[in-house]
């Protein structure tokens, strides 16, 4: 092509085009290329705007009669999906990776102006190098727009948003894809991460609410977010404390076993009442704010147990508001130590 870029095989073959590896004979180098529908170049006009660390760099464009082709960077790697057919399993450590890198990436989209959105985040779309790099890869997908409202707003079943099936997509569309994404590359540990790290369960929840109001905001705060799980991960009492409750309230919404909650409004507010345990804010504060807030959870869930009178309501409460004094003894021996130490 060109009289430059000489194609050596076939990499893949897919639904957004077909993937060549080809050596420039002027530079000696690899590079994949991209072959699309001409009618489906705004790939193009998108990636030649886009420059950053965890994306590939697009070097040139062709048009030949009905197709494009976009000679980009050659990622020697494997994408997340091809790693899961074969069978393996990510640590704790390489899941919030990815997901610090995909926030990153995704911010950046983000920011733009106007803003992009990439609308089909999945495994098989984020390529992992030797050296643990990710990329997100295939941006046929991707809208670039001010209005929530799109013409065309494709994405794959199983990771596109609720409000993406319904042609709307904006930056909480695709925090969605991305919790559904990590759910799928931990599904195989899923006993393991109930047990040791619920808090990234939490996360993973907050991040496929079906309503975006309870989402994250915006890439900015999940990556925070992980970043504090991936600093806080295996803190002793007080952390498994947390966690604790974590379990609890992931229990109470279903999402362990079936995803979802029979009870919508008692799902609602249980998460209203508890989502303080989960901010960084609390995390942060000084004892005795973090005190005064345990205390305003158990008032708030002592009125829930008036409001809510189904049986499994109730136990859900109750269980809640045992571990909540659980936690509550807990600030109160540290501030007992504290006096002690003076």
């Amino acid at each position: 092509m060109k009289g430059r870029y000489c194609i050596l095989e076939q990499i893949r073959a897919g639904g957004e085009g077909t993937l060549y590896l080809a050596r420039d004979l002027e530079l000696g180098c690899l590079w994949a290329v991209k072959e699309i529908p001409v009618s489906h170049k705004k790939e193009a006009k998108l990636l030649r705007l886009l420059e950053h660390p965890y994306m590939p760099r697009m070097i040139d464009y062709i048009e030949k009669e009905d197709y494009c082709y976009l000679v980009m960077e050659f990622i020697q790697g494997k994408s997340l999906e091809e790693w899961i057919k074969e069978g393996r399993h990510f640590s704790e450590e390489e899941l919030l990776s990815f997901g610090i890198m995909i926030a990153q990436v995704l911010g950046y989209l983000h920011s733009r102006k106007p803003p992009v959105y990439y609308g089909d985040l999945k495994p098989g779309n984020l390529m992992l190098t030797e050296n643990g790099k990710l990329y997100l890869v295939d941006f046929g997908s991707a809208v670039q727009s001010y209005s929530r409202q799109q013409k065309e707003c494709w994405g794959t079943m199983g990771y596109a948003s609720p409000e993406q099936m319904k042609g709307q997509i904006c930056e909480k569309s695709d925090i969605f894809t991305m919790g559904k994404t990590l759910q799928a590359l931990l599904t195989a540990n899923l006993a393991k991460y109930i047990m040791y790290d619920p808090l990234f369960l939490w996360f993973l929840f907050r991040c496929c609410r079906k309503k975006e109001i309870y989402r994250y905001k915006n890439m900015q705060e999940v990556e925070k977010v992980l970043k504090r799980i991936q600093k806080k991960k295996g803190k002793g009492r007080y952390a498994m404390a947390v966690a604790g409750i974590t379990v609890l309230g992931l229990v109470a919404f279903g999402i362990l076993l079936t995803g979802e909650s029979k009870i919508p409004e008692f799902r609602e507010r249980l998460t209203q009442v508890t989502d303080v345990y989960y901010q960084i804010e609390f995390q942060n504060e000084t004892r005795n704010k973090r005190t005064e807030a345990v205390k305003k959870v158990r008032d708030q869930l002592q009125e829930m147990l008036t409001l809510y009178t189904k049986k499994d309501e109730q136990e859900h409460v109750l269980q809640m508001l045992r571990a909540n004094e659980e936690l509550f003894e807990l600030l109160e021996s540290e501030k007992g130590q504290e006096g002690g130490g003076k």
